[in-house]
């Protein structure tokens, strides 16, 4: 044998034996721990030899010749890494990367591009492509590639191990907790793509947002337990009152788990989300009538006539609803918003349990409305706020034997009456400073009667409700009493019946720590309310006041006539004073009169007048026209 051949000869034979041992390495670590690499070259010797230099590190090696299986074995096998020849016949290695890149998920694996060509060109070739990295074959670089690849699938794995945390934390950001909708975040994103998909279009966009009535109060009583279980369910009934709307295609969601809002991908019909405590909004794309968003508020009504069962206990809830339009009632997100939600407010301030759409007027109203409460705001500071003094008469003897203070507010050069700045007041918490502040000119006020010498009379001050729910009202009233030269009996507390029932087990101990002080107790407007014998039984009180509204139809009523006379005997019966107020006409007068009720206050008497006109009137002493003789009363016109 010649000396050429005999060395091919022992070359294909060395090539044979390598050949094996490569395949018996790779069937003995195939499974091992680095992962799967797809080695990609259509030189068999040099794949051959990486393939068996990989595997003896812990690599699972799968090969392929072509970029056609190349592609088709990483669409099968999923490879943590390809180690892919630059230079290959048909299609090269730049062009078969290109093509890696656009398989579903080729995207973020790892491509570490083999090749001998070290000029700068190619370089950045390969990274221009897509690749992750760049390796320039030489024998016994064994360890340094299977280096290179462990670095970049580790790197790999960390980053997609990153993306997942980074999904889940977007998730957790943009869903609600409780019900696992969208939350406001993900919301206005949402909401927004969704505007600017419709302005784009020229379409049209809904918004309902619905609110839970009173729920406050059931969070309160229940506990926040009982709260959120009521708002599972909610959200579960409005979903499924919503489910009917859009195309057929309900498999895709409004997803939380995204950055993008993609309007080309978006799902079809309504996106329902939490965006408050008690707060549901409903988007409404490529809306074509507007009532139909009506419609769907009638929908979101019917979720609510059934009862909730909460922890044992049978619940029924109402909603109140707002309504905006897009794009008539702005085209941004927030203001938008801020609309839906005071037509919202609108229908719970009247009572709840309602739908409106939002009117420019609104915004008007409320515009006035935090105009009144800043302007309010400074009123106490500025010295704005006044007390006038109605008397209150004995007409057996025509005297004054007390007096109602009544707040008023000096604004802008005219007196503001209570009824137009009180329930600003209320909402906004500034009722309990001003109450305080009445308390103090009242007493003040007393005490420069009594120091003139004028006939001590009893003074009634009106209390709000919000001082009963805190249980801060027993240290004003002391600190007056404390302060000013007047005997505690002189100062009378009145408290609308409905302030005083709101929560009778925690209002007791307070009336008791007022009557300890020595001032009295009046109920105001009673018969408005609950009225019963065996409330007014267990509080400590030493007024009635009958409420206007049934003194006004004395002339015309007999249901009326006969409920004051109850009224007046049941208060006499429980040896508690009876007072009428409101009595305009000499005929009321005689009414109550005749009925047992000799206290009234009203016009018929005198308008609420000033410490100086008050002064006066109680210095004259007892009027013969503020008598009434115990007439006949008379019943013409009665019914």
């Amino acid at each position: 044998m010649k000396p050429v051949e005999a060395a091919i000869a022992e070359l294909a034979a060395s090539i044979a034996a390598l050949a094996a041992d490569a395949q018996a390495i790779r069937s003995a670590t195939g499974a091992a721990g680095e992962g799967t690499v797809l080695l990609v070259d259509d030189d068999p010797v040099a794949r051959m030899m990486t393939a068996a230099a990989l595997a003896r590190r812990g690599w699972r090696v799968i090969e392929a010749d072509s970029a056609t299986s190349a592609l088709q074995l990483f669409e099968r096998e999923q490879p943590q890494v390809i180690a892919l020849d630059a230079v290959m016949p048909e299609r090269d290695g730049f062009a078969t990367c290109e093509l890696l890149r656009q398989l579903p998920g080729g995207v973020h694996v790892p491509v570490v591009m083999l090749t001998s060509l070290e000029d700068e060109q190619s370089v950045v070739r390969a990274y221009d492509v897509g690749a992750s990295d760049f390796f320039v074959k030489a024998p016994g670089r064994w360890m340094l590639l299977s280096q290179r690849l462990r670095y970049l699938v580790r790197a790999s794995r960390v980053r997609a191990e990153l993306a997942r945390s980074r999904a889940d934390l977007l998730r957790v950001q943009r869903t609600d907790a409780l019900t696992k909708l969208p939350n406001r975040r993900r919301f206005q994103e949402i909401f927004g793509a969704e505007l600017q998909r419709a302005h784009e279009r020229g379409s049209r966009t809904g918004l309902l947002l619905l609110g839970v009535n009173r729920f406050r109060l059931i969070n309160d009583s229940l506990g926040v337990g009982a709260g959120d279980q009521l708002l599972l369910q909610i959200s579960r009934r409005l979903a499924d009152a919503f489910r009917g709307e859009g195309d057929a295609d309900r498999s895709r969601q409004w997803g939380c788990d995204s950055d993008d809002v993609d309007p080309a991908t978006r799902p079809p019909g309504p996106c329902m989300a939490r965006v408050g405590g008690h707060e549901f909004a409903c988007m409404v794309p490529d809306l074509v009538y507007e009532d139909d968003l009506e419609r769907l508020a009638r929908q979101a009504f019917e979720a609510f006539e059934q009862p909730f069962w909460v922890g044992g206990n049978e619940l029924f809830a109402t909603a109140s609803i707002g309504a905006v339009v897009s794009p008539s009632d702005g085209r941004r997100v927030v203001p938008l918003l801020a609309r839906a939600d005071l037509a919202m407010r609108t229908v719970e301030e009247v009572g709840g349990n309602g739908f409106r759409r939002y009117a420019e007027r609104m915004n008007t109203t409320r515009a006035a409305h935090w105009k009144l409460e800043s302007d309010l705001h400074r009123a106490i500071g500025l010295r704005q706020l006044r007390l006038l003094y109605q008397p209150k008469i004995d007409v057996a003897t025509g005297a004054i034997v007390g007096a109602e203070a009544l707040i008023r507010w000096q604004r802008d050069g005219e007196l503001v009456s209570p009824a137009a700045f009180i329930p600003a007041a209320e909402d906004s918490g500034l009722i309990v400073p001003i109450t305080e502040w009445v308390l103090t000119e009242a007493c003040r006020q007393l005490g420069v009667w009594n120091r003139a010498g004028l006939p001590p009379i009893p003074l009634s001050v009106n209390i709000s409700g919000r001082h009963l729910q805190r249980g801060t009202l027993t240290v004003p009233v002391r600190d007056c009493l404390n302060a000013y030269p007047i005997a505690p009996g002189q100062l009378e507390l009145e408290i609308t019946e409905t302030a005083l029932m709101r929560n009778l087990d925690d209002v007791l101990p307070q009336l008791r720590a007022l009557k300890a002080l020595g001032v009295s107790l009046s109920i105001d407007d009673f018969g408005t309310g609950y009225s019963s014998l065996a409330y007014l039984k267990r509080l400590p009180i030493d007024i009635l006041k009958i409420d206007r509204a049934f003194v006004g139809e004395l002339e015309t009523s007999r249901e009326s006539t006969a409920l004051v006379g109850a009224i007046v005997s049941m208060g006499h019966g429980l040896d508690l004073d009876v007072v009428a107020e409101g009595v305009e006409t000499p005929e009321q007068m005689r009414c109550l009169a005749q009925r047992g009720c000799r206290l009234m206050q009203g016009y018929l008497f005198s308008h609420p007048v000033t410490p100086d006109r008050f002064a006066d009137m109680l210095a004259q002493g007892s009027r013969s026209l503020w008598r009434a003789d115990a007439p006949e009363c008379s019943t013409e016109g009665t019914r």
